[in-house]
């Protein structure tokens, strides 16, 4: 976690990869069973960790609580 990034911030990422993976996992998992209508729901499913992660993500840094993309700290050792 970098510095000025909230906790909140934190805790969505891991929630938010976790359901990603959890969702495509199975999805290809499914895919593979020959279970098309789950594979689908399963792949649907990717979309609103996905979305999850992108809000969070926007509203730390509109609210100046995330850095921006290309800010970095030059005086870390």
């Amino acid at each position: 976690m970098g510095p000025g990034v909230p906790p909140y911030v934190l805790g969505a990422r891991i929630v938010s990869i976790m359901g990603m993976s959890l969702s495509l996992s199975l999805g290809l998992l499914f895919l593979i069973g020959g279970w098309w209508l789950i594979c689908g729901i399963a792949f649907i499913a990717f979309l609103p960790s996905l979305g999850l992660l992108v809000f969070v993500e926007r509203y730390a840094q509109q609210a100046g609580l995330s850095p921006a993309e290309g800010d970095t700290d030059n005086d870390l050792p």
